[in-house]
Parts: structure tokens; sequence; C-alpha cells
């Protein structure tokens, strides 16, 4: 059964079960509610461990908060961990793994959701969501709730997707809701996707973050649209960029989303900080419904992470928007979802991840967020939190790590926005002698400026679809290099720490005369202090 708040001029009243977090003796005023919220925006977060929370539906065996925490979180004590997202579930829109009255808690154990324990964890008292609260105030770790806006994992007509569906409530019951149909699927978009036009879904979004922040000692929400990137029933069923009245309805949803964090923390005596994880690029983000730069303007947000299944710009970009309105920018360093297995394993070592750090912290972002990276006895969260640290590490640099990358529904085509090279075996680039090709890499460091007795090994090795052609000429930031081939195909091409800048270099591919047309397939930097590596 649907739990709508009621709208207008009547109130909504919440029953509250679970005990919410304490009450300031008196409230704060809203001017000190915001000299505090400020204070807790800009404190340092290293690194942001994105949970998806699905510990209760797939691995707790039993309904105790050890069970829970020892999956994913208790061993990210005394990591560089600063902070945790924590998802209950939200997928699809409306159903929770926390114990909600205003949505509906996934309880379904059909299928592979067969272990799902949620029922009877909130049975037992241990609600997730709670447990989180408490282990952060613990272990001084920040904690906030992740709503996922518009995941469509249930759009699939097979597998999981028809378990989902049968699960959710909302959607079963109010199909109208929804942008499309199995038969009537639109141009863009899962078409389980909820309609954000609806007045109903954008009540019961506030009304699912209004219940959180009563119920739940917190730190902050935040609103995830990477998953999926699809909000308006008309752009995705024409296929054409959402409007300013579109827009208009995604902001003032935000507004409103905003203001029940500030009255629930002047209740409480302490801030909610809200935060959104949104794709990286202004433009594509207003034409897919959503006015980020406004939402920053009106100071409706406090945090944003930027990017997600794809990246579309130079990191530089965000962090200069987010600077220009005081808003801290992290990047979400998701997993590698490039299509060649090879090429995709050497983007998931270590080394690599180290260099996505480096990158991104040199171009100014204020910590990291990692998405769908689950392991806490990984050694990355000991690491990619102190970039002086990682400098005299190992690392490598990638051209892409996400490739073209694509949004399981997802509001429109994002090629068109794309700013940065999208370079692996399975978007490769073509050269030709008549047509030279360059791909720029971002480097995180200045090696000639570390005080090191030995300076690192570094190799530009570059992929082609064939051997090597014998006339190729490769050149960094202008500067011609020596080329060899390595034992395992490679190009290899040796590099004086001094020729790398500071994040943008750019290499260019040309082929002599007598070459024939060839594919240039990968690009990585590698970085080596032990020189027997």
């Amino acid at each position: 059964m649907i739990r709508l708040p009621l709208v207008g001029t009547t109130l909504f009243v919440l029953l509250v079960v679970a005990i919410g977090p304490a009450q300031a003796d008196e409230p704060l005023s809203l001017a000190q509610l915001k000299a505090d919220r400020e204070q807790a925006t800009q404190r340092e977060r290293r690194i942001i461990f994105n949970n998806d929370g699905n510990e209760p539906v797939y691995l707790c065996r039993d309904t105790t908060p050890e069970e829970l925490l020892r999956h994913r979180t208790s061993p990210l004590v005394n990591t560089h961990v600063d902070t945790i997202f924590y998802c209950t579930w939200s997928s699809g829109f409306g159903m929770f793994t926390h114990d909600t009255k205003v949505g509906n808690v996934f309880k379904t154990k059909e299928g592979l959701f067969s272990k799902n324990s949620i029922e009877k964890m909130l049975d037992a008292g241990t609600d997730p969501l709670q447990v989180m609260a408490d282990f952060g105030k613990k272990n001084d770790i920040e904690i906030f709730w992740s709503f996922r806006m518009n995941d469509t994992h249930d759009a699939g007509l097979s597998g999981y997707g028809p378990i989902m569906l049968r699960a959710n409530p909302l959607k079963l019951e109010h199909p109208e809701w929804l942008i499309g149909t199995p038969k009537n699927r639109p141009k863009f978009g899962g078409w389980s996707a909820v309609d954000f036009t609806r007045p109903e879904i954008r009540d019961l979004a506030v009304a699912y973050v209004e219940e959180v922040c009563q119920n739940y000692g917190i730190n902050g929400i935040e609103l995830d649209f990477f998953r999926h990137p699809v909000f308006f029933k008309r752009a995705a069923q024409s296929g054409t960029p959402c409007n300013e009245e579109e827009r208009n309805l995604m902001t003032d949803m935000i507004r409103r989303i905003r203001k029940v964090t500030e009255i629930e923390g002047q209740k409480r005596g302490t801030p909610i900080l809200l935060s959104v994880r949104v794709p990286d690029s202004v433009s594509y983000c207003r034409d897919s419904g959503l006015d980020i730069e406004k939402w920053m303007q009106d100071d409706l947000i406090d945090l944003m992470t930027v990017s997600g299944y794809y990246r579309l710009s130079p990191w530089e970009d965000s962090v200069k928007l987010g600077n220009k309105y005081n808003v801290p920018v992290y990047p979400s360093l998701d997993e590698s979802r490039v299509r060649d297995p090879e090429a995709k394993k050497l983007r998931m070592t270590v080394e690599a991840y180290r260099g996505r750090a480096l990158a991104a912290r040199s171009a100014g972002m204020a910590g990291l967020n990692l998405f769908n990276s689950f392991d806490p006895h990984a050694p990355i969260w000991k690491e990619l939190g102190e970039p002086a640290t990682l400098a005299r590490q190992d690392h490598d640099y990638f051209a892409s790590i996400r490739g073209v990358g694509a949004a399981a529904g997802g509001a429109l085509p994002h090629r068109s926005y794309q700013k940065i090279a999208t370079l692996n075996p399975k978007a490769a680039v073509s050269v030709a002698p008549d047509k030279a090709a360059t791909v720029s890499f971002y480097n995180g460091v200045e090696y000639q400026k570390l005080d090191s007795a030995t300076p690192p090994q570094i190799t530009l090795r570059l992929q082609f679809d064939k051997e090597a052609p014998q006339n190729i000429q490769v050149a960094l930031n202008g500067v011609a290099l020596k080329p060899s081939t390595a034992a395992d195909g490679w190009l290899e091409c040796t590099v004086d720490p001094g020729m790398l800048k500071l994040n943008e270099n750019q290499v260019t591919v040309s082929l002599g005369d007598k070459d024939a047309a060839a594919k240039w397939t990968d690009l990585r930097c590698t970085v080596r202090w032990n020189q027997d590596k």
C-alpha cells in the first residue's frame, strides 16, 4: 500500500515508531544553523565510502548489528574514510531497507533475494540506518543517508527486474506515475522510472527525506541523481531535452528538501547537510532536468559529487563551478566498465586507483567518493586519502578509465556533451599518414619538485590494434619521444619527469607516408619508484 503525504493546507502527520535523534533544549536560530552548516560543509573528507546497502538483502547471516557492520563497515575504522554515504536500497523508488512508514520495506525473498533478512532484522530491532548512525557517532565518521532518486533496476524484463517490480507497491498500484510501460518504452530511460512531473512523486521524495531526518541521527542526505538519470516523462518519451518548467519543478522539490533539513536541523541543534550526485556537465544536467548551478546560486546544496557511469568533462570544470559557490566537489571514482577484459583489469588495479586519486586531487577536488568499491580490507582505503604519500608510490594514468560509458536508463545520449577522451580498445582512435591523432591524459604530480635522490621511472605506453607501424612518431606536449616496442606488443616511450605537466598532457601520434592506417586502442602512463619493476 502506498502511503501518500497529504499536501496543500493539510498537515502531513507521521507516526514515529523508532526513537529519533535527540532534540536540542532550545532550537537553533536559522542564522546559527547556517553558520554551523558552513563549518560542517568544509570539514575534511579524504574518502567517502558509498555503500549501496545491500548487506541485509544478500550477505547478512543473522540479525545483529555486528553482522551488518562486519561486511563493509567495521574494518573502515582507522582508514582514510571520513564519511559513509549509506543507501538503504531505494531500488526502485519508494523501496527501502530502513524502518519506513512512508515508503515500503523491501521484504521480498523471491529468486535471488531468497536470503533477504531485512524483515527479520527490523523485527529484531536492528535497523540498518540506525546501526550506521550509531557507528558513525562512535567512530567520528560522518553518515549520510543516500537516496537514489530514480533507480530503474526493475525495468529489466528478465533476471531480477520483474521480481523487483513485483515487490514495489508504488509502481504496481500507480503505473500512471511511470514514464512508460514494458510495451510502450520511452526513447530514453528505463520505462519503470517515476515521472517527477507528478506532484505525488515529488511529495513522496520530500516525505522520504523528512522521515529520515526526523528519525535518524544522520549528518546529511545524499540525493543520487545518477542512479538513474531520467526524471520527466515528456522528455523521455519525446527524446528531447528537458525544458525550463521541468527544471523548475525539480528545483522547487530541492528547495522543499532543503527546508526540511533546516527545520529538523534547528530542532536537533545540528545541521543536516544536503549533497547531490550528478553528471559532470552543467549543460547535460540542465537538459536532463537538473539545474545544478541554480541549486548552488540559491544555497540549496552543500556538497556535490560528479560523474558515474561516464565522465564528460575535465575535473577542473566541476571544481571551478563548486568554487564559484563555495560548494566542495568530489569525484565519483566508479569501477571501470570498459568492455575489453584486459583493459578493464589494468584499470582496476591499486596503481590505477592511485593515479585516479592523484589526478582528481591535483585538479582541486575536495576529496574522493568511491562508488561500487565494497571490500573494506582493500589497501585503497588506507592509501588514497593522502596525495603526498601517493605521489611516492607506484601509480598509473590512463586516457580514460570509464571509456564511452553508458547510463542504464539515461535521460539523454551523452556523447555530444563529451569533452574528454574515451580511448580504450572498444573506442579506438584512427591514425593515418595524413591524419595524426591527439589524446590527453591527466597527471597529478609535479615529479621534478619532489625531494627525492632517485626520480621515478615514467613510461608512456601506447597500444594499437596490430603491431605498431615502423615509422610512427610520438610526441608528448609537443616534444618528440623515442618509441620502442615492448615484449607484450605495447609501444613504450621513456618520459623524463620534467616533461609531464600538472593536469592535462597531450600525446600526439603520427605516421610516416609509407605506413598503413592503424587503430590506436589504449594509453597507459606508468610511474614506478622501484626501478626493478
